[in-house]
């Protein structure tokens, strides 16, 4: 399991409350980090530029974490692209980074593809200047990694893999990569596995079967609660020697993280860590 879009802006009791809760439960955990937080067009109100290094609790409570059994995993550079809703907000966290995706009217999305300014250096770019923000407040880069909303385009799984050995999400695929003819686009379907795999992009990619705990609808996406989880979980144990994983956000109940726990548990699930998966 792991948790999810920490950034800059976050309750660091909150994250102390889960963390204690999963260590005396013997969960080892993975949690996102993104290093910059900002919100260009002032959705949130909270200022456009937050760094993690300007922020010493929050670096004291990754510590903290770590310490308790935790994982830092890469979550982007600024979870956002641009001063453009991309599709909800412009805010870090809301949006995607390195995928163009915008909303219509009845908040159903269009994956449109890569943003424009896209290139193998583009997103080189980005997974370094996050690692010099990891730098500065005093860690090294993860070695493990989430794309910010699970887009990315070819180009930016093959940057991913100049820094990260491993990633924790599900990703995208399209026409063109098994055959070797230009990518396209407009064809894209998304894959996950119950099992740890190397993919076509050569990454080593964890499950990620069970999706993510979201106790209110978000726009398009309904709510998922720890039932829907627990028996998605249920019906993933007809896959022999399978393995399966969930996300949680801080800032929801810790009661809705408790119930899923629980039922994981209850159905014979062992927790490990994202390093032993």
């Amino acid at each position: 399991m792991r948790l999810e879009d920490i950034d800059p802006t976050y309750d660091t009791n909150v994250l102390k409350s889960v963390a204690d809760w999963l260590n005396s439960q013997s969960v080892p955990f993975g949690f996102q980090i993104i290093p910059y937080y900002v919100d260009p067009l002032n959705a949130n109100g909270l200022g456009t530029n937050i760094t993690l290094q300007s922020k010493p609790a929050l670096m004291s409570m990754i510590k903290y974490m770590q310490a308790k059994g935790g994982t830092m995993m890469c979550h982007g550079y600024t979870h956002q692209y641009n001063s453009v809703a991309n599709p909800y907000s412009g805010t870090t966290g809301d949006d995607c980074e390195f995928y163009r995706i915008t909303m219509n009217s009845d908040h159903s999305l269009n994956f449109q593809g890569p943003v424009a300014e896209d290139s193998l250096a583009w997103a080189q770019a980005r997974f370094s200047a996050a690692q010099t923000l990891y730098k500065n407040a005093g860690f090294p880069m993860p070695t493990f990694m989430t794309f910010p909303s699970y887009a990315a385009s070819a180009v930016d799984y093959q940057a991913a893999n100049g820094f990260f050995t491993a990633a924790s999400e599900r990703r995208l695929y399209f026409t063109g990569l098994l055959s070797g003819q230009p990518v396209n686009y407009t064809q894209v379907a998304g894959q996950y596995m119950p099992y740890t795999v190397r993919d076509v992009y050569n990454m080593k990619v964890l499950a990620d079967t069970l999706g993510g705990i979201e106790p209110q609808p978000y726009y398009s996406y309904p709510a998922r609660l720890p039932a829907d989880i627990i028996a998605d979980a249920q019906r993933n144990l007809v896959v022999r020697d399978g393995w399966a994983s969930f996300f949680y956000h801080t800032y929801d109940s810790i009661s809705y993280l408790q119930q899923t726990v629980t039922g994981l548990k209850s159905l014979g699930y062992t927790f490990v860590a994202p390093t032993a998966a």
